[in-house]
């Protein structure tokens, strides 16, 4: 199955004067089933660009991702369905 994202806007916080707290929420989905939701915050201050900050989501999101779908490589490998196999067959109850 394709793996998609979406990320969507949570809210925006002011702790401070002038200091905005962003807060976004990355899904990844494989089909039509949520694999992974997890929220992000970046600081965000008056006349700061919005690229980087942006930049700043993308440098935390990716490895995130990334990590994602090296879990679920290892998830699906046949070799681990064997040895789960294995232990289904030979473990004494």
């Amino acid at each position: 199955m394709a793996l998609t994202a979406t990320v969507t806007k949570v809210g925006v916080s002011e702790p401070m004067d002038k200091l905005w707290k962003v807060n976004l929420q990355l899904e990844l989905k494989e089909g039509e089933d949520v694999v992974l939701t997890r929220s992000f915050t970046q600081d965000y201050s008056q006349g700061g660009q919005l690229s980087e900050l942006g930049q700043r989501f993308l440098d935390e999101m990716q490895p995130v991702i990334d990590r994602y779908k090296r879990e679920a490589n290892v998830l699906a490998h046949a070799d681990l369905d064997t040895v789960v196999a294995g232990l289904n067959s030979n473990l004494e109850v």
